[in-house]
């Protein structure tokens, strides 16, 4: 794990500690800097889970993490708009959305965590890849403030509408 947070590295050492945890990694720091570094060495990730703050991953920790092409990216994120900016990056370099969960964590409010599943790695070219994922952003929904965007894959011919959830006011 990285943050920039020492305590919260302290804290993930301690849990992985406490939980008998002995084959992760934790360091204080930049996340993009860290992703960077590590593209430009051997090393390989299995799973990248990530979890940006609400301006988004920047485009050099994207670009990272798919050279170090990880065989699953999970994506939390608290900003819808700026993870589907995101997401279209991912899939315009060959990975491929598989689900979107919406989590309201902070029932009565206007904000939600929402988490997007990569399985696999990128996809093959020829059967998946930006061709078959469009992003659709529409103000038909509103939650609170936020417009909703919808995520379409082809693949499945149906559509994610991740925030179903219509605000009455």
């Amino acid at each position: 794990g990285v943050d920039n947070v020492a305590s919260a590295i302290n804290d993930a050492k301690n849990n992985a500690r406490h939980n008998g945890i002995d084959n992760a990694e934790f360091f204080t720091g930049d996340a993009g800097e860290f992703m960077v570094d590590m593209s430009a060495s051997d090393r390989s990730l299995d799973v990248v889970l990530m979890d940006p703050p609400r301006s988004g991953a920047s485009e050099a920790f994207l670009r990272a993490t798919c050279t170090l092409l990880p065989r699953r990216i999970v994506y939390v994120s608290c900003n819808p708009t700026t993870q589907v900016r995101d997401v279209e990056f991912l899939a315009e370099n060959g990975y491929s959305v598989c689900e979107i969960q919406a989590v309201d964590m902070f029932p009565h409010t206007n904000h939600i965590e929402s988490i997007a599943l990569f399985p696999a790695g990128p996809a093959d070219t020829a059967s998946a890849g930006p061709e078959r994922f469009t992003i659709h952003t529409t103000n038909q929904y509103f939650f609170g403030s936020h417009t909703t965007a919808i995520l379409t894959q082809g693949f499945h011919e149906a559509t994610l509408d991740y925030l179903t959830l219509c605000s009455s006011t």
